[in-house]
């Protein structure tokens, strides 16, 4: 006799890159930033009233919904804030969907939506993905579903739909719920975060863990109309009064302040990727464009599984997905440039 139910028996985990805490290993599997959080963010760390975590934390996220507003150019109830981009996409699933509608997202993109929409008895319909792995509105047009879940750029390929056909997408779909999970859209030019006022079924999910180098913490944020917003927070404090504690919120504000920073370290980052990217077409290997922290490369004659278990035995773990057409492709995350070129040198000593 089982005492677990039909679903937890028949779903799935989300299975993330292998934890790895061993120095003697560069990982480029994760997609986490290289680089440090913000200086102001650390000075809000060190500073943090620590005496003070015997009260609850503001249940509205006040300081934080007003930084993130600013940084947008939104109002601070357009903003909708929790433990990371995952549990909003699996909050928007019941905020805007009923048991038995339908909603769309592209085959290959981010299998936790499938479960999170199973969970709620929302079924699937995939949009098959072309060849090159580029989607456009074209490809989001006249489905008969109640929503679409877009991620842009794309888990797991990281090519990236234009603004203007994102744009195009909502526009032709102003009958659906339109959810964006944004996660890598600094290293690109694709958001259309500051585009939520004018249109009412968009809603943009982003994270505090890739470009701001708050991994550690899970910090996540829709911001979206101010209805959507007021149902996403509705089924939140349905099932929790406090959405995320004092401390992240305190980290969380000082690091969307620091725009500078942010830019600096994005252009590093997006640097570094071009570079990379370059040196490894010169080996033959063939690169997807990549608007993320990450590049998803095929080798020109050996599988890529196999690629990745000789740069395993050279001490560089990269990620492999088992699944077809990337299974052709390893996913290689951006780091320092002196742990790239560790990485290309060991590419060019590889039989490829």
């Amino acid at each position: 006799m089982s005492y677990l139910s039909q679903l937890s028996r028949s779903v799935f985990p989300h299975i993330d890159a292998e934890y790895v805490d061993d120095p003697n290993l560069l990982s480029l599997h994760t997609t986490q930033s290289p680089y440090p959080p913000s200086p102001k963010a650390i000075e809000a760390a060190r500073g943090f009233a620590f005496e003070q975590l015997n009260l609850y934390p503001d249940p509205q996220c006040s300081q934080l919904s007003e930084a993130i507003a600013a940084f947008h150019g939104l109002r601070a109830d357009q903003v909708f804030v929790a433990n990371g981009e995952e549990e909003i996409i699996s909050l928007t699933i019941p905020t805007f969907f009923d048991a038995g509608d339908e909603v769309a997202s592209a085959d290959m993109t981010n299998r936790l939506y499938r479960t999170a929409l199973r969970m709620y008895g929302v079924k699937h319909r995939g949009i098959e993905v072309p060849e090159d792995f580029r989607l456009s509105a074209e490809h989001f047009r006249d489905l008969p579903v109640h929503g679409l879940l877009i991620t842009n750029p794309d888990i797991p390929t990281g090519t990236t739909i234009g603004r203007n056909d994102m744009l195009q997408i909502v526009r032709e779909n102003a009958d659906k719920i339109v959810i964006v999970d944004e996660r890598y859209a600094e290293f690109s030019n694709c958001s259309i975060a500051a585009f939520v006022s004018d249109y009412p079924n968009l809603v943009v999910v982003r994270t505090f863990a890739k470009a701001f180098g708050l991994a550690g913490l899970r910090c996540g944020y829709a911001v979206a109309d101010a209805e959507l917003i007021s149902g996403l927070r509705t089924i939140k404090q349905s099932l929790g009064h406090y959405p995320m504690d004092t401390f992240t919120q305190t980290i969380a504000t000082a690091a969307i302040g620091d725009k500078d920073y942010l830019a600096q370290t994005v252009h590093r980052i997006v640097r570094t990727r071009e570079n990379v990217a370059e040196r490894l077409r010169a080996m033959q290997c063939q690169v997807l464009p990549s608007g993320a922290n990450f590049l998803m490369v095929k080798p020109p004659n050996v599988p890529a599984s196999e690629v990745a278990y000789q740069l395993r035995e050279q001490g560089i773990i990269v990620r492999h997905y088992k699944y077809p057409p990337v299974d052709e492709y390893f996913c290689v995350t951006i780091v320092r440039d002196e742990d790239m070129q560790f990485f290309l040198d060991t590419m060019a000593r590889l039989r490829i």
